[in-house]
Order: structure tokens, then C-alpha cells, then sequence
């Protein structure tokens, strides 16, 4: 969902506690997909919360009076972070529905699990300071024959709607391995070459079933854009806004359109494939990354502004295209995609989703100082702690998309994203 309407504090249920090593005065507590530290006691399973995501900025009031130390005075307000304490990753905050006197929370509370409270308790997003490289003159409102690009935390997918969308799109049964898998050492599983996780359960043979296989790569710590081309008119949107060309502006989104020549390579490539009969839409929207100098401080130190392609939206069809036909489509207009990380098969992901998320972290392991949960199944390369476009960064984390083509109404469903906890720790 876009930011703006993210739900930022919602009615939970605690799915479980469980004890810190070392720690006397704090449990971890699971909701939804998220880890968060709680005071010992405080909750038992099946308690119900309000839970706020982390990037909440909450007003002040007496009852969150306790998080002093996260007030800014900026902000106006408490913002809430990744944290690590005595060794447990905590994101977001727990809070008993008792401390509560709200109409809507208390109401929530007794029939209406999962319902959003973001607005009804005052909660806002932040959102960073804008630099003034990034400041471009609007056009109008992003088009709405285009999806703006965002991912879903892996934390807040529901694995329901998710095996239910898979099998709806792909005709997958993404739940088969699950209902074999309990009690199964996926590590065992996935270093046995994966025999068993092909189609979701055993004696499948063919990687390239539609649903089998998730793509995975590097998100990377920039800021998006999106141009597209359509019945011969090209534009280009930063986040939420159509901008407006101008050969002479300096923020980032006209120089990359400026100095990669986009504005004539769109119209050029669609009309290359319309004539050509290629297998690829004539009318299209490329979604991806700039990063590079005056984008999030540079952290990948670059020399100059880059972009890179994370999806392709087929326009008239209303549908992302398969990554073998993005990949194809960004060679055509001279453009790099995000850095591949992995093929992943589905039932990992499935397995993930249904038992502990805290898999996906595996994929930024330092194989020279941790287990190497994923290196050692092969599905990370010894260097995954590391991005690819400088090896002294961290990576920002990682997009899971199926390899196939996602019709749009699928798409916030099926893909998501997975945050690097120790970038989130690092971030400023």
C-alpha cells in the first residue's frame, strides 16, 4: 500500500512469548510476522494489542510517555525504530488495549482484529527531509493507468491471501509442502538440492512450473521513478507525482531522463518493438532506483547518477512482465536492472511465511563470522552480507517477486520486500 495509507497502528493478537537469553525483564513478543521486546508479563498469547509498525511517529500523551528517549522535537512526537536489546531485534511497540479509552480502539478491540486506529489515535509516518537535489516541478497526479511503486514488509503479509493468491494466479499449491514440511529441517531440505521444493512437495521435477520459483534482488537505498511510454507520449513520476521535463533542472529524476536519453529511447524501443513484433509490450512503465550522487547520502559512494530497473509494467495488459522479459526490455533501453541475489523455490518462501520469518534475515548472514544459513544452501553467495554495488555497504535488503508475470491486482499480494535489520539499525 502506498505510505501515506500505510496502517500504522492496528489491532493485534499476540501469537506468542517467548524468553530473551540472559534478559530478566523482557520477553520477545510475536504479532503478525513482527518481533517485538515487551516487558516480562506483560502479554500472554492470545492477548490483543495496538501495534505500532515501526517509522509510526506517535503524538504525545502520557501512555507512550515511557519512550522519552525517542521524542523529537521536530517530529512533534515519538518515532519509533529498530532496536536490539540484549541481543533481540525489536520493531515496533506493544501496547495492552487496556491503556486505552478511544470509542474506535475500544470497539476494535472486541470485534474488529486487525482493524487500522492509525488515524484515530493520531499516528502519522515519517518521512525523511527532503534534499533539495530531489525537489522536481509536478505535473499533475501519477497516472492511474500505472501502480506506484511499493513493497509490502514480509512481516505483514498474511500467508493466506498469499497461498490463495498464488494458487489463483498460477494455479500453485503453495501450501503443499507446508502440510508436509512440519517438523522438517529446511536446511537439510534445501542443501539436498532443493529435490523436494520444486513444485511444493516431492518427486517434482520442473523448475519452471509458473509459481515454482521466486526471483530475489538487491533493494537498493535510493529513490524511485518511474517513466513510461504509451500510444507514443512518454512522462515520468517520482513517487506520487507526474513531474515535469526541463532540459535545464538539476534534481535527479530530469538528469537520469537527461544524460540516459530516455525521453527519446522510450518512444524509440516501444516503436522498435511494435515494428519488430517482439514479445514484449509497445506501451509500458519502467519502475526502478536512482541512486548514486545527491540520492540518501551516496552510500554506494558512486561517481555519478545511475539507475536501475526493478519492474516493467505492461500497460494494456495490466500486468508486470516475467523478469526474463524485464531483463530484455532494460537491455533494449541500455539500462541495468537491480543486482540479482537469488531463485529461490516458492515452498521456501512458503515455509518461511508459515513458521519464522526471521529465515529471511539469513540472507544477509557473514558466512566468515555466522552460520550462513542460505550460503551453505546455496542460495546466497558468499558475499550476500555485502551490496553489490560496493562492497563496503550494507544492503538496504531485498525484493521477493515470483518469475512469472503478476497480474496487477496481485501484485502487493505476491512480492514483497525484506529490510536489512542491521541497515535498519544503522539508519540515521
Amino acid at each position: 500500500m502506498p505510505n501515506e495509507q500505510r496502517a500504522l497502528a492496528t489491532i493485534e493478537t499476540i501469537l506468542g512469548v517467548e524468553p530473551i537469553p540472559d534478559a530478566d525483564k523482557i520477553e520477545r513478543a510475536r504479532i503478525r510476522g513482527w518481533s517485538v521486546v515487551t516487558r516480562k508479563g506483560e502479554f500472554k498469547p492470545g492477548d490483543l494489542c495496538v501495534f505500532f509498525e515501526i517509522d509510526s511517529v506517535l503524538p504525545e500523551h502520557e501512555r507512550y510517555a515511557f519512550l522519552k528517549d525517542a521524542w523529537k522535537d521536530s517530529l512533534k512526537g515519538y518515532r519509533l525504530r529498530t532496536k536490539k536489546m540484549r541481543g533481540q531485534i525489536s520493531q515496533g511497540l506493544a501496547i495492552p488495549i487496556s491503556k486505552f479509552e478511544e470509542e474506535e480502539v475500544v470497539n476494535a478491540a472486541l470485534k474488529d482484529v486487525g482493524k487500522d486506529v492509525t488515524q484515530a489515535l493520531g499516528v502519522t509516518l515519517y518521512v525523511p527531509p527532503v534534499a533539495a537535489s530531489m525537489n522536481a516541478a509536478q505535473k499533475g497526479a501519477f497516472p492511474h493507468f500505472i501502480p506506484k511503486t511499493d513493497e509490502e514488509r514480509v512481516q505483514n503479509v498474511n500467508t493466506k491471501h498469499f497461498l490463495s493468491v498464488l494458487k489463483e494466479a498460477y494455479d500453485y499449491d503453495g501450501a503443499a509442502y507446508i502440510n508436509q514440511a512440519k517438523g522438517v529441517d529446511m536446511l537439510d531440505v534445501l542443501i539436498d538440492e532443493g529435490k523436494d521444493l520444486v513444485k511444493g512437495g516431492p518427486d517434482s521435477e520442473d523448475p519452471m512450473t509458473p509459481g515454482a520459483v521466486y526471483y530475489v534482488s538487491e533493494k537498493l537505498d535510493g529513490t524511485s521513478i518511474t517513466l513510461y511510454v504509451r500510444e507514443g507520449e512518454w512522462g515520468f513520476c517520482s513517487r506520487n507525482y507526474e513531474l515535469k521535463y526541463d532540459e535545464e533542472a538539476t534534481d535527479v529524476y530530469n538528469r537520469v531522463v537527461r544524460d540516459k536519453e530516455l525521453a527519446t529511447k522510450l518512444v524509440e524501443t516501444s516503436r522498435t518493438i511494435q515494428n519488430n513484433a517482439y514479445p514484449l509490450p509497445t506501451n509500458f512503465a519502467i519502475q526502478g532506483e536512482i541512486v548514486g550522487l545527491g540520492v540518501q547520502g551516496n552510500p554506494y559512494k558512486l561517481e555519478k547518477l545511475e539507475l536501475f530497473v526493478f519492474s516493467i509494467f505492461d500497460i494494456d495488459a495490466q500486468e508486470y512482465i516475467a523478469v526474463d522479459s524485464m531483463i530484455q526490455l532494460s537491455s533494449l533501453l541500455s539500462l541495468l536492472t537491480c543486482p540479482f541475489r537469488s531463485v529461490t523455490p516458492t515452498p521456501f518462501v512458503t515455509h518461511s511465511l508459515y513458521g519464522d520469518r526471521d529465515n529471511f534475515q539469513h540472507a544477509f548472514d557473514n558466512p566468515l563470522e555466522e552460520e550462513g544459513f542460505l550460503q551453505k544452501a546455496a542460495l546466497r553467495s558468499m558475499s550476500s552480507h555485502q551490496s553489490a554495488l560496493n562492497y563496503s555497504a550494507i544492503p538496504e535488503g531485498e525484493v521477493y517477486r515470483p518469475f512469472w508475470s503478476i497480474p496487477r491486482a496481485f501484485k502487493e499480494l505476491l512480492s514483497f520486500k525484506v529490510i536489512n535489520n542491521r541497515y535498519l539499525l544503522k539508519e540515521k
